[in-house]
C-alpha cells in the first residue's frame, strides 16, 4: 500500500518515534555521538542549500529526516541522561520537599501512596513529578499543599514496582518515603492548580456517578467514561485482561470518537453551522481531555481530532496517516517519557492498523456488491457490518502482536469479545455521558448498570475458558510472531498489486496458535521457586495444560507476590489447583491480591484439626467465594499424588 509514498512529513515523524524508542536503550556515549553527528549534517545540508540557493523536495526530505533523528536523540538525552540522572543522584538522601498532591495512588490501613508534583527540593525551585509513600495512613487529599522530610529511593531497587520503565512512563522521576508522622506539614495554598481542580472534579463526578449506578458495574461505567479506575477491583481487571479487552477500560481513541460522534449528532439536530460545530467539538474534546487527566491515548485521539477539524476549517485535504504520525511526534517531543507508555503505543498501533489496512477492504466490498447485486441500502448495512468486523480484527491483530512481545501472553478471546461488546460499549458511553450531564434522569443509572453488567458477564464467560491465555514466551512462538510482524510491516509499507500477499498473515496467526497450544499441552515440568529468608517453597507442577501450585510458605508477608511469581513462570497463565500444606497465616486478605494477578479455579485445604485452623479455613472460604474460587478439603490426597 506504499504507505510513505509522497508523505515526507509522515516518514520524518515516524523516524522520530523510532529513534525515540531506540534512543532510550542507547548507551550515553552512543546517543550523544549520533545526536552531534546528525546535528552537524543538518547544519551542513542547510548551509549547502543556502549557498546554492536551491531547496528542492529531496533536500527538504533529507533535512526533515536528519532533523528528526537529531531532535529525537537530543530530547531523549536531555530527559533521561540529564534530568533523570540528576534526580536519581538523590537516592538514599533525606530531602525537604514541598509540593501539591495530584492523586491518591493507593491507600491501605498501614500505608498511603500519593502522586505529587514537587516545586521545591531543599529550598530550590523545581518542577518534577514523583510518588510519595507514607509508612502510615496519611490524611493528605488531592489539592493539599505540603512540606515534608522524605528519603529518596532508587527506583530500580523497589520490589513493588514492576520495572523502572513502568514508573517513568507516568512522568515520575522521584520515589520518596516518609517514615515519621511529624515529618509532614500541610501548608496554605496560595493558588489552585488547574490540574488539581480538574482532578477534584473528576473524583467527585466519578464517585457520584459510581454510587448512582452501584457496585462493580458503577466502577466499570466510571472508568469507561471518566477514566477513573479507582473502583474497579484487581479481580475484574484480571477478567478483562484474560478476555483480551482491557483496552475497553482504558480511555482511548475509541471512547473519544464515540463521544465526539454523539456530540456531533446533537449539534446537527440543533442545526449548528459547520464552523460552529468544529469549534464546539474542539472545546468539548479539550475539556474532556483535561477532565480525564491528560492520558496519552486520549491526547492522541483529541489531537488527531483537532488536526482533522483544522484541516476542515482551512479547506485542505486531510491525510489520516500523516496526522497520526505528526500527533505521535508532538507527544514524544513534549513528553519524552511517553515512549515507555504501553497504553499509548497500543492506541497508536490500533489506529495505525485501521488507517493503513482499511483501504484494502474496498476491493472485496465492491466485488461483493457486484456478485450479489445488492441494493444501495442493503449494501450500506452489509458494508457497515463488514467494515466493523474487519476493523476490529485489524486493530486487535496489531494489539495482539504488541501485547505478546510486551507481556508474553495472548488472549484468544480478544477479537470475538471486542466484537460482541462494541455495541454495548457504545450504548454505555452514550448513557453514561447523559447520566453525568443530567443526573436527575432516573432510568439512566439502571441502563448503565445493565450494560456494565453485560460487559462483566461477557468478559467473565471468556475468562473462565481454560487455556484462553496463550503464553508467548517460547522460542517457536516468538519466531512465528516475529515473522507475522515483519509480514504486516511489509504489507503496510510496500506497494502491492496482488491481494494474495496478505494470505501469509492469517496462516502465520494460525501457526502461532497451533505451536503455542502444542507447547503448552505437552509441557511437563516441576519448577522450584526459592523464596527469600528461608520462608519456605512454592512448587509448580504442570502437565497437559493443567497446573497445580503447592504453597509451603510459613507466613511470608509477600505471600501473594511469591505465589504469583511461581504461577507466571514457564507456560503457566492460570492455576487449576492451589494447594496449601498447612494453616499458617491468619491474615487471609492475600487471596484477594492473588485473585487479581492469577486466575485460580480451585483451592485445596488440609482438614482443620482445631478451632484456630477452623476459623482460618472459614475466612479462606469467605475470601475465595468473593472471587469464584472453589474450596475443597483434600490437600493431603493431592500432595500424596504429587510426591514421587
Amino acid at each position: 500500500m506504499h504507505t510513505f509514498y509522497n508523505r515526507p512529513l509522515a516518514f520524518s515523524a515516524f523516524l522520530f518515534a523510532v529513534c525515540a524508542i531506540f534512543g532510550y536503550r542507547m548507551p550515553f556515549g552512543v546517543k550523544l555521538g549520533i545526536a552531534i553527528v546528525a546535528s552537524f549534517l543538518l547544519l551542513l545540508l542547510l548551509a549547502f542549500s543556502l549557498f546554492r540557493k536551491h531547496f528542492g523536495k529531496k533536500t527538504l526530505f533529507s533535512a526533515l529526516c536528519i532533523g528528526a533523528v537529531a531532535l529525537s536523540l537530543w530530547s531523549s538525552f536531555y530527559y533521561f541522561q540529564i534530568r533523570y540522572a540528576k534526580y536519581r543522584s538523590y537516592a538514599d538522601e533525606p530531602l525537604v520537599v514541598e509540593g501539591v498532591v495530584l492523586e491518591r495512588s493507593a491507600s491501605q490501613p498501614f500505608y498511603s501512596s500519593l502522586s505529587v508534583s514537587l516545586d521545591r527540593i531543599d529550598g530550590e525551585a523545581e518542577n518534577v513529578r514523583g510518588e510519595l509513600v507514607f509508612s502510615y495512613p496519611s490524611a493528605l487529599q488531592v489539592g493539599d499543599r505540603f512540606r515534608t522530610v522524605a528519603t529518596a529511593v532508587d527506583i530500580s531497587n523497589i520490589e513493588l514496582i514492576n520495572s523502572e520503565e513502568t514508573f517513568l512512563s507516568d512522568g515520575k522521576m522521584l520515589y520518596l518515603t516518609v517514615a515519621e508522622e511529624g515529618d509532614c506539614e500541610i501548608l496554605p495554598s496560595a493558588q489552585l492548580d488547574l490540574r488539581v481542580l480538574f482532578s477534584r472534579l473528576n473524583t467527585r463526578l466519578s464517585y457520584a456517578f459510581r454510587n448512582r449506578v452501584g457496585g462493580e458495574e458503577g466502577g466499570i461505567a466510571a472508568a469507561l467514561l471518566l477514566g477513573n479506575r479507582t473502583w474497579i477491583s484487581d479481580h475484574t481487571s484480571l477478567i478483562f485482561r484474560r478476555a483480551g479487552i482491557s483496552h475497553l477500560l482504558a480511555l482511548s481513541g475509541l471512547h473519544v470518537s464515540i463521544l465526539i460522534g454523539f456530540a456531533e449528532l446533537i449539534l446537527r439536530r440543533f442545526r449548528v453551522p459547520k464552523i460552529g460545530r468544529a469549534f464546539a467539538i474542539c472545546l468539548l474534546a479539550f475539556g474532556y481531555l483535561a477532565l480525564t487527566g491528560f492520558s496519552l491515548s486520549t491526547c492522541r485521539a483529541v489531537l488527531m481530532m483537532a488536526v482533522t477539524y483544522l484541516g476542515f476549517l482551512l479547506g485542505d485535504d486531510y491525510d489520516s496517516f500523516t496526522g497520526l504520525c505528526v500527533v505521535l511526534f508532538l507527544i514524544l517531543l513534549i513528553t519524552p517519557y511517553a515512549v515507555l507508555d504501553s497504553s499509548m503505543w497500543m492506541s497508536f498501533l490500533a489506529a495505525c492498523g485501521i488507517i493503513v489496512f482499511s483501504p484494502a477492504l474496498d476491493t472485496p466490498m465492491n466485488v461483493l456488491r457486484t456478485k450479489l447485486h445488492l441494493s444501495a441500502k442493503l449494501f450500506l448495512v452489509v458494508k457497515g457490518f463488514f467494515t466493523a468486523l474487519s476493523v476490529g480484527i485489524v486493530a486487535n491483530l496489531a494489539l495482539m502482536l504488541y501485547t505478546a512481545f510486551l507481556f508474553g501472553e495472548i488472549s484468544m478471546a480478544s477479537v470475538p469479545a471486542t466484537l460482541l461488546l462494541s455495541i454495548p460499549v457504545t450504548l454505555l458511553l452514550y448513557c453514561s455521558a447523559i447520566a453525568v450531564c443530567i443526573p436527575i434522569l432516573p432510568i439512566l443509572p439502571e441502563c448503565c448498570a445493565f450494560l456494565s453488567g453485560l460487559m462483566l458477564r461477557v468478559a467473565g464467560f471468556f475468562s473462565d475458558i481454560e487455556n484462553i491465555m496463550m503464553p508467548a514466551d517460547g522460542a517457536a512462538t516468538k519466531i512465528c510472531l516475529a515473522l507475522m510482524t515483519v509480514m504486516l510491516i511489509f504489507l503496510a509499507v510496500a506497494k502491492l498489486k496482488r491481494a494474495f500477499w496478505a494470505i501469509p498473515v492469517p496462516l502465520l496467526l494460525a501457526l502461532t496458535i497451533c505451536v503455542t497450544q502444542t507447547v503448552t499441552l505437552l509441557s511437563v515440568n516441576e519448577l522450584p521457586v526459592t523464596i527469600p529468608a528461608g520462608a519456605g517453597e512454592v512448587r509448580l507442577y504442570g502437565k497437559g495444560g493443567v497446573n497445580v501450585l503447592v504453597n509451603d510458605t510459613r507466613g511470608n508477608a509477600s505471600e501473594a507476590y511469591e505465589i504469583k511469581l511461581a504461577a507466571t513462570a514457564d507456560y503457566c497463565t492460570e492455576v487449576n489447583d492451589l494447594v496449601f500444606c498447612r494453616y499458617y497465616n491468619q491474615a487471609t486478605y492475600f487471596i484477594g491480591r492473588l485473585a487479581g494477578e492469577v486466575m485460580v479455579r480451585r483451592m485445596h485445604l488440609p482438614k482443620p484439626s482445631d478451632d484456630r485452623e477452623r476459623a482460618i479455613a472459614r475466612r479462606l472460604e469467605q475470601e475465595a467465594a468473593l472471587y469464584g474460587i472453589e474450596v475443597e478439603y483434600d490437600a493431603e490426597a493431592i500432595l500424596a499424588r504429587l510426591e514421587p
